[in-house]
């Protein structure tokens, strides 16, 4: 099927490509604030628009879980000292004390780093899907809400837009 049966004027041109991949690229190196420039660039193009709203909701993402893991971690530490302290605990070797709560937060960089790791594999991989074809994805909840935020009309997938 050809993309003019699918949806009228969704012509990917060179200029949408590359408003597409600075959305995921930039969300490598400036979260949240780079799809949301991408974004507010890409007026008149859907797919830069589409692009940028996926990177947008991926780096919200992020950040949900970044926030959820450091709450975790602040809420922990602070039971585990409100118990050492009822105990009795805090009256013996501080350094057991420090050393725990340096391992803990050890712990808690590479759980963020690896997380962080997995976003940028993701944001460099899909630079590189929207750079080599039109890559519009209606798989996912996130690829739903980003077609209807760009104002895309139907479901509009590469593999139905190859035949």
């Amino acid at each position: 099927m050809k993309i003019d049966k699918v949806a009228p004027n969704l012509v990917v041109n060179s200029h949408d490509r590359f408003l597409a991949i600075a959305a995921h690229g930039t969300s490598v190196f400036f979260p949240i604030f780079g799809p949301l420039v991408t974004l507010l660039l890409s007026k008149k193009s859907l797919y830069g628009r589409f692009h940028a709203w996926r990177a947008l909701i991926g780096d919200l993402k992020l950040v949900a879980i970044t926030v959820i893991i450091v709450a975790i971690s602040i809420g922990h530490s602070i039971l585990m000292l409100i118990e050492n302290y009822k105990s009795g605990a805090l009256t013996g070797d501080p350094w057991q004390l420090v050393l725990n709560f340096l391992i803990k937060s050890l712990i808690v960089w590479l759980i963020l780093g690896a997380f962080q790791l997995v976003n940028t594999i993701s944001s460099v991989l899909e630079a590189l899907q929207a750079a080599r074809k039109d890559h519009w994805p209606i798989k996912s909840s996130t690829d739903k809400f980003s077609a209807k935020m760009s104002r895309l009309k139907g479901p509009v997938d590469h593999k139905s837009l190859e035949s």
